[in-house]
């Protein structure tokens, strides 16, 4: 009797495991056969830029699904997806990585009850990306004034996890051989910091110098090592500024530079600039403390907002050039308003010059945009 009621309790129990394990999108997550653990061969192809993945056919994997850790980044994030839709094709070829060391892995993926069930990541594959984003939109040769082209890169949308960004440049001269090009946009916010040399005598005032400016170090140093890999560094000619007797890889543009017409600057509204998300964003670059960000318009100046051309919103930025009497010892380094007009920064206040920055540290914390300016050697590309 008992054997009968066990026997009637296992087929019902049957019965119902197998009505439900066929009712369409019951399937569970749990149930379904998970893709293997896929191979893969990952290989930076000939030109240096881009990164070819070749998947190996792995069990009951109808997807797969590639993941990298950037250079710079902490985490893994999904980059590309592979359908196979019935195709023998398991490979990729990634073409937005950025130059430096990639980590790449694979996982397989199949489709249960209209969810995708994921199998265990493949071994990691690290590769270097020499070249990538480096990338010239314009024939050196053939670039004239106004065109912009990409050189380098550099953290620009604020956001870590997807690597740095592209530097666009716009292109103030070519004389044949080398293009004079000045960024796009300010790509950082800072201040000058303390520039001044002090008087050989006590009746003499000091003097403020672009050649004594934390800024200048800056862009020459942590700025060119940051943005550009051994080879574009090499490109980039050794400039000798006459007003300011220095030679500088990396420098600021200059009044004079910033009144050519045949730079491209034919009025106040073709000096406008905008800035990088990164560089209006608070972020603290040396770890003193001090919140760093761009002055952008104001519209409590004179009531309005000011916009670049290509609609982006104009910010402050800083020219090399010293303003100043020296009868009086008063001098400030020049800036380009938001307006577009060539002015000072004591038009906006005396706490840009004392209260945001240390003295005894190197340039930082709050205040106008900083567009780099270099010139290419075009026979070396």
């Amino acid at each position: 009797m008992k054997a009968n009621i066990i026997k009637k309790v296992i087929i019902l129990i049957l019965i119902a495991a197998f009505t439900i394990g066929t009712m369409p999108g019951y399937i569970s997550v749990s149930a379904a056969t998970k893709p293997a653990k896929p191979t893969i061969t990952v290989k930076v192809t000939d030109d240096g830029e881009f990164a070819k993945v070749t998947i190996n056919k792995t069990k009951n994997a109808e997807g797969y699904q590639v993941a990298a850790k950037l250079p710079g980044a902490e985490k893994y994030k999904k980059i590309a997806t592979v359908e196979l839709n019935g195709k023998k094709k398991r490979s990729i070829t990634l073409k937005n990585l950025p130059y430096g060391t990639c980590s790449i892995k694979v996982r397989g993926y199949t489709v249960s009850g209209g969810k995708k069930v994921y199998g265990k990541y493949s071994k990691v594959k690290t590769i270097t990306i020499e070249k990538s984003e480096s990338i010239i939109t314009t024939d050196l040769n053939e670039a004239k004034t106004g065109d912009i082209i990409e050189f380098g890169v550099y953290e620009q949308d604020n956001n870590f996890d997807n690597g740095k960004e592209p530097i666009e440049w716009v292109v103030l001269s070519n004389n044949g051989s080398q293009l004079f090009v000045v960024s796009k946009y300010a790509i950082e916010a800072g201040v000058m910091g303390n520039s001044y040399v002090e008087a050989e005598n006590e009746d003499e005032y000091d003097i403020l110098l672009w050649a004594a400016s934390p800024l200048r170090k800056w862009l020459n140093d942590e700025f060119i090592k940051a943005a550009f890999n051994e080879t574009e560094t090499a490109m980039i000619a050794d400039t000798e500024l006459t007003d300011s007797q220095t030679i500088d890889k990396v420098f600021l543009l200059s009044k004079d530079e910033v009144s050519n017409p045949e730079y491209g600057f034919v009025d106040y509204k073709s000096r406008r600039c905008g800035a990088t998300k990164y560089a209006k964003s608070s972020h603290d670059r040396d770890g003193d403390g001090y919140e760093e960000y761009v002055w952008t318009c104001d519209p409590y100046l004179d009531g309005k907002i000011h916009k670049t051309n290509d609609g982006k919103y104009a910010c402050f930025w800083w020219l090399r050039t010293v303003f100043g009497d020296e009868e009086y010892g008063e001098y400030e380094f020049g800036i380009v308003s938001e307006v577009g007009y060539i002015t000072t920064n004591d038009c906006y206040g005396d706490e840009m010059d004392t209260e945001h920055y240390d003295e005894d540290e190197d340039f930082g914390a709050d205040g106008f945009g900083i567009r780099p300016a270099i010139v290419i050697n075009i026979t070396s590309a």
